[in-house]
């Protein structure tokens, strides 16, 4: 579940949606209530990153769920950029050098259709449980390797031993044509320059960044 602010006004003001905050609360409170295992996902945005440690406080103190706090974004899955227009400059992190995930091994993503695929933003190759049943899914690990060879957009590419995003967060950066604008802390319109240095054709630094549960850097 992700939160997008720690108070109403905020809440319903980044998630455009009146009263969305009481009905987030309230089905979180009933979530705790009823003992459902639920992580949070704390959002860092330019408009509410002056409730950061509001959101912590909240999450700590009302629910006592685990959380992560997200302060770096990633194009949509229909490779929109628009989020990164949004991204709180003043809490955008490098992330690390990448070097492996469990993405597809311990956790995995399914569509409301039944289609399973490694994660969120690489949904193919997949497997589709409808058809294949759950005897399918251990395909998922041996599709997760596959992507992390780097193969296709990323071939040949002189920084792929140094490089800070995993190839489907890449490729999501490849087709939704990102810019740079988070790591150099410009304007919108203002000093943009493409996300990809010379000789890499992957998506440089800017994705999203996961700080361990129950942290957060201010």
């Amino acid at each position: 579940m992700s939160l997008y602010g720690a108070t109403g006004q905020t809440y319903d003001a980044v998630t455009r949606n009146r009263e969305a905050f009481d009905r987030f609360t309230r089905g979180l409170d009933a979530s705790r209530e009823a003992g459902l295992p639920v992580r949070i996902n704390v959002i860092v945005a330019e408009e509410n990153a002056h409730e950061v440690e509001g959101m912590v406080r909240l999450v700590e103190d009302r629910w006592v769920f685990p959380y992560q706090v997200f302060t770096n974004m990633s194009p949509t899955i229909d490779r929109e950029a628009t989020p990164l227009a949004s991204q709180a400059r003043k809490y955008v992190q490098t992330r690390r050098v990448f070097s492996g995930c469990n993405a597809g091994h311990t956790f995995f993503h399914v569509d409301p259709h039944g289609v399973a695929s490694v994660r969120t933003i690489g949904r193919d190759p997949s497997v589709n449980l409808m058809t294949e049943g759950l005897t399918a899914l251990p395909r998922l690990g041996g599709i997760a390797e596959s992507l992390h060879l780097r193969t296709g957009g990323c071939s040949g590419c002189s920084k792929a031993g140094t490089c800070r995003t995993c190839r489907p967060l890449a490729k999501l950066h490849q087709e939704a044509g990102t810019t740079d604008r988070s790591i150099k802390g410009t304007s919108p319109g203002q000093g943009l320059r493409p996300l990809r240095d010379p000789g890499c054709r992957a998506g440089g630094n800017v994705g999203r960044s996961v700080r361990p549960s129950g942290t957060v850097q201010l």
